[in-house]
Parts: C-alpha cells; structure tokens; sequence
C-alpha cells in the first residue's frame, strides 16, 4: 500500500492536471486580486480535486470508527477549520466539518503575501516545525477571519461565506502592521476591533478597527522590548499568543530561563470610541482613518444645525400652544358670561321653552363642532410627532454610535513567579481565571479577578514533557487538553485545579508531535506539523468521553495544500 507522502504526491499531481496548482499566482504586495479558490475534496479514498476523478486505488490517509461516528449523528458540531500554509505565497486553508465531526472538503485562498519562518535558536536554523512560535496565527470574529503575513509584515482580512463556509473572499487590501514578523491575531466583533501581536526587531501590539470594507489603519505601536531580531530568534524571549477575554486584551510573551530572563503576561483595557460611520468608508470607522477630524467637525457643526432648528420649532410649538391655551380660557370666560346672561334673561324675561331648546341644540351642535376640531388638532399633532420620528430615524440611519472599540495604551503587566515560558492560553468560562502552558514545564491557572492584572492559582509539572505550548478547553468536556510539538499525545487537565486527568496517543498516526489544536462538539481538531518528509496533517479525535475514552476518527494529509511543514495556526467556525 502506496505510503501517506505518496497519497500527497498523488494529489499533488491531480491538481497540476487540473491546472488548479497555478491558480495561485505570485501576487503583488498590498494590491491582490479577487484570491482564486483552490477546492480538494478529502475522503475515506483520497483526496481529489473537485470535478476530477479519484484515482482508481488511492492509499488510505483517513482512519475511522464507526462505532464513534454513530454517536455523532445528533451532537452539535463546528461548521469549519482554518490553517495558514505560511509559506513564500500564503493561503488560508479550510476544511468542513460534517455532522459527524470528521473533515471533508477543502479549499486554499491565497492572501497575495508571504508567510515567514523564525530562526531556532538551538540548530540556528529555520525553526522546522513552530515557525511562528505562537499561538493564534488566525483568528474568526463573526464571519471574519483575519490572518498574518508574517514575511510581508501585514494582516489580511477574508469574509466566510454562510452559505460555503469553504468559500473565502479577500476583504479590502492587506494592512501593514508599524512592527515585525506578525505572528499572532485577536479580533471581536463586539468592539469591532482587531489587534496583532508582532515579535520581530521591532516587537509589540497594534490594533485597528475592521468593518465591511476592511481592517483600517493600525494605530501606534505598544512596544515589547525584547531586543529581537529579523527573523527572530526563537522558541524563547518572543510573543506566544494575543486573546480577549471580557474587558481586557490578553498577551502571553514568553522569557527565556537560561539568560534568567522572566516572561510576562500582559493586559489592555479595551475603551469606549465614540465615533460615528464613515460614510465615504461604510462599515469602518473614521477613528480609523485620516480623514477622520474632517468628518468629526462636519458631523459637530451637522449636529449644531440640527439642534438650532430643534429648539426653533420647539418655541413656535410653545407660542402656539400658548395661544390656544389662552383662546381657549378667553373662550370658557366668554360663554360662562353669556351663559349668565341667558340665565338672568330667563329668569327676567320668562323665555319660552322653545327658545331655552333651541339654545340647547345650539350648545349641542357647538359642543360637537368643538369635539371634532379637537380630535382633528390631536390628529395633526399625532401625524407631526410620527413624521418627526420617521425623519430623525432616517437621518441616523446607517449611523452607530459607541460601537466602535479602541485599545488603550496603558499596560498591565504581570511577571509571575513560577512561570517562565508562557505560552498559548484560553479564558476559563464563568471565570476570570486563565489556562496557559509553559513550555518549561506544563501549564498554570492564572487569575485575573477581571481587572487584568494576574496571579497564579495552581501550577502543574507535565511528565515526560518537552514542549507543552498549545492549548484549547472543550465545552463538552469542560476540561483544558494541551500539546508538545515534540510528543504524539494529548494531555488532559483539569481546568479547576490543573491537575492531569489522562492522556490520548497519537503514535498510530505517524505524527511526532502536535501544535495548535481546536475544540468543537465533543471533538479536537488537532495540527500535526511536517517533517520534510511527512506532510503535515489534522487529526480529529472524539473526547465526548475524556481523555480516558478518546478515539481518533480521522486524520487528513495537507500536502495537497503545499507548505509541507510550514503549515500553522488554527482557528475554528462554530
């Protein structure tokens, strides 16, 4: 039977007949057309572009059991993952998620830019395996997702299609980032803002904010010193990983124990920005841009004209309500004087009961008359106050205000005792607490009481371990699982007191170690980094049962999708 590296050799060969290979043009800095869509259907035979027909006995590369697919059928699944092959021309690589959690499909959207490769600073050599040396390579807010160009210093915007979730189109142009060698990403949609994590000569955090058009331009530079290089020297002394949790933007920077040099954790406040759209960019926001103060003064003096003619209209509407108020006192002295009159008259002069009726229907009819002109007055008042409210409605449309975020500058920084290497790490939920590995050690819970500043409240030696550095929390299980690019297994811990709960082995699957990872529906989506020789590949897992249960269901050769050991990152659509 044909090997794995075969089966990425045969497909490799299907999409060069196809003529999808050079799809994928050498596109220009900063001016990238309409990215082509590269599709490769996977499957229990292989993998084959779309349209093409499979190979006649392809190798197996997906292992599956049945028995755990079958439990599948009714559990609530994620939709897609995403990779980065961060190579000489970056794509964005997606696969969907079935209903029974294995992957099928796959598409690869170039970002017109390059991907990049840290030094390692043991072989002095391009860091095979974690050329990024982070976590969070790309990152998904609402339909966004949002990935670095670690060699073209930007970040890159795709929209996801709803109705193909493999389907990626490039929103606006890249953004250039003012620092170095972008290696990780955060974005919400909630503020709609998102920052990029940089740890090259020139190391720290940017942020801007993002809208239908595009991400805006990155603000100023929070600078990290870390006295780096371009490339930087790693796994050590570089930024791991940025994330947010409620208030605060979150960023894990790694130390390097052999200069005594401690990592740190650092915090953000995220802030109010009360702008308004820009209608020259709709979707962002003029924060973001330079024509910002332009459009600011043009809305202040808009608002000042609004506001004269307000308070215009509200003193004719008190003069004519002033008015009728004292026609209509002048009106009831006038008929209680007549109505004495007619009475001492009645009373003087014995009118006769004919005249007393016909005063009566006389009083009636004016009474009527009366009721009607008042219902009409209210009527036109009723319509005016509706047209107002109409008119003001449409003159806000499109207009949102306070819900534009920005980052503050202010830094929160904790050096924490006992730790060293910080690296990936995921908000606890229903807390404030933080699940973050060391890759000297293992991994720590941090608390932050929701202020941004950290303590640690349990620290965990993993055995056997040598580089425990990503991390993902499964909300079916409710438990922590981490990996170590240099050991084929999980590890599960407790996400309460960091305590180790089991181990899932991954030797079956060729893989000698594991990256980032994802969690969704009672299963783990997780990297496994190339080797020159073996492609990278995803293994799925099911863990609905633990650690103690876990079956692995699949594994997917990425060679097709080139980068056969650069491949990084991994964000996942819910």
């Amino acid at each position: 039977m044909p090997s794995p590296s075969a089966s990425a050799t045969l497909c490799l060969g299907l999409l060069a007949a196809s003529g999808l290979v050079s799809a994928m043009p050498n596109m220009p800095n900063m001016q990238p057309p309409a990215p082509a869509t590269v599709t490769v259907t996977v499957s229990a035979n292989g993998c084959a572009p779309s349209g093409a027909p499979a190979p006649a006995a392809p190798p197996k590369v997906v292992k599956v059991d049945n028995n755990a697919l079958a439990k599948n059928a009714t559990l609530k699944v994620g939709k897609a993952i995403y990779l980065i092959t961060n190579g000489e021309r970056n794509s964005v690589v997606a696969l969907r998620i079935l209903p029974d959690g294995t992957l099928s499909g796959g598409s690869s959207t170039p970002s017109g830019q390059k991907g990049g490769t840290g030094t390692d600073g043991s072989t002095k050599k391009p860091a095979a395996k974690d050329g990024l040396f982070s976590q969070s390579a790309l990152t998904i807010a609402g339909n966004n997702l949002f990935a670095v160009n670690a060699g073209s210093n930007t970040v890159s915007m795709f929209n996801i299609d709803p109705n193909d979730v493999g389907r990626l189109t490039q929103v606006g142009r890249p953004v250039s980032v003012p620092g170095d060698f972008p290696n990780t990403i955060a974005a919400t949609s909630a503020g709609q803002i998102v920052c990029v994590g940089m740890t090259g000569a020139k190391a720290g955090i940017s942020c801007a904010n993002f809208g239908r058009k595009g991400v805006g331009r990155m603000d100023n530079l929070r600078k990290f010193d870390l006295n780096q290089t371009n490339p930087p020297v790693g796994p050590t002394n570089t930024v791991s990983q940025l994330f947010f949790s409620g208030k605060h933007l979150f960023a894990t920077v790694k130390g390097d124990p052999e200069k005594k040099n401690l990592g740190f954790l650092d915090a953000f406040e995220i802030q109010n920005r009360d702008v308004k759209r820009n209608s020259m960019y709709p979707g962002a926001y003029s924060g973001a841009y330079p024509d910002a103060s332009k459009a600011k003064d043009a809305d202040a003096d808009k608002a000042k004209e609004e506001a004269d003619k307000k308070a215009k209209e509200e003193a004719e509407k008190n003069k004519d309500e002033q008015d009728k108020k004292n026609k209509e006192e002048q009106d009831k002295k006038n008929k209680e004087e007549q109505d004495k009159k007619n009475k001492e008259e009645q009373d003087k002069k014995n009118k006769e009961e004919q005249d007393k009726k016909k005063k009566e229907e006389d009083d009636k009819k004016k009474k009527e008359e009366d009721d009607k002109k008042k219902k009409e007055e209210e009527d036109k008042k009723k319509k005016e106050e509706e047209d107002k409210k109409k008119k003001d409605g449409n003159k806000n449309k499109g207009k949102k205000l306070n819900l534009a975020k920005k980052l503050s500058t202010t830094e929160i920084k904790s050096v924490i005792n006992g730790t060293a290497v910080l690296f990936g790490a995921a908000p606890i939920p229903g807390t404030g607490d933080i699940f973050a590995t060391d890759a000297s050690f293992g991994a720590v819970i941090l608390g932050t009481n929701g202020e941004g500043r950290a303590t640690l409240k349990h620290s965990t030696k993993i055995d056997k371990q040598k580089a425990t550095c990503w991390v993902t929390i499964s909300g079916v299980t409710r438990t922590a699982f981490v990996t170590d690019v240099a050991a084929a297994r999980i590890v599960e811990m407790s996400v309460t007191d960091g305590k180790v709960l089991g181990e899932i082995d991954v030797t079956s699957t060729n893989a000698t170690g594991l990256i980032d990872l994802k969690a969704a529906g009672g299963f783990l989506y997780a990297l496994a980094p190339g080797d020159g020789k073996i492609p990278s590949q995803v293994i799925v897992v099911d863990v609905k049962g633990g650690a103690k249960g876990a079956k692995i269901v699949q594994k997917v050769d990425l060679g097709i999708f080139g980068g056969v050991n650069t491949i990084q990152g991994m964000a996942i659509l819910q």
